[in-house]
């Protein structure tokens, strides 16, 4: 059942999109709530393309490796946007706005340097909410990759598993390496507290 609320806040959403606000990259929903990001820079680019090219390669033909998609859980009246994620290639077939969260199997996500508390805490528990079984966080502040699994009954992730750049990273059937990623220089830095 969808939440009333939440019904309004798509509609907001929407409206927003037509006309984002200047700097605006991304529109989301989650805790009641329309949660705007900033543009992301064109590294933060480079690492979400690098992710997605890795998984194409690797994944059956019934799963696609999508960029941005739009998720949606009404029941939880969240709506997130991933850099990455594996979905099935059947729900991308439809005519729908947004892919309903159990057509995903994993989410990849690269932090922001003006907002990194929204991946590392926000999303953990929105995407566990979902019931999205894989949470990829590549940190480019820092050159690090958390990958939460093991999903519980209980809705939150049991599994941790903390990697370097440079690691080679199990994400449940796929490998990722991650020497081809790019840490954050100086200029993305500048004015954002190091982490």
């Amino acid at each position: 059942m969808t939440n009333p609320d939440f019904t309004h806040l798509l509609r907001i959403a929407e409206e927003l999109r037509e006309n984002p606000p200047p700097l605006i990259g991304k529109i989301e929903i989650s805790r009641g709530e329309i949660v705007m990001m900033m543009s992301p820079s064109t590294r933060h680019g480079f690492n979400a393309n690098r992710v997605q090219v890795q998984l194409i390669h690797q994944i059956p033909d019934e799963l696609i490796a999508a960029a941005e998609p739009d998720i949606t859980d009404p029941v939880h009246g969240i709506r997130r946007t991933p850099d990455v994620a594996v979905v099935d290639a059947e729900a991308l077939k439809a005519d729908e706005k947004a892919l309903s969260a159990h057509a995903v199997h994993a989410v990849f996500e690269i932090v922001s340097p003006s907002n990194p508390e929204n991946d590392h805490k926000d999303k953990v528990v929105d995407y566990a909410q979902m019931r999205i079984p894989i949470y990829v966080i590549i940190d480019p502040r820092d050159g690090t990759v958390l990958v939460h699994d093991g999903l519980s009954e209980a809705g939150h992730y049991d599994g941790l598993q903390s990697h370097r750049f440079g690691d080679t990273v199990r994400v449940g059937p796929w490998t990722l390496r991650t020497d081809g990623l790019e840490p954050y220089g100086p200029t993305v830095m500048a004015g954002y507290p190091k982490p």
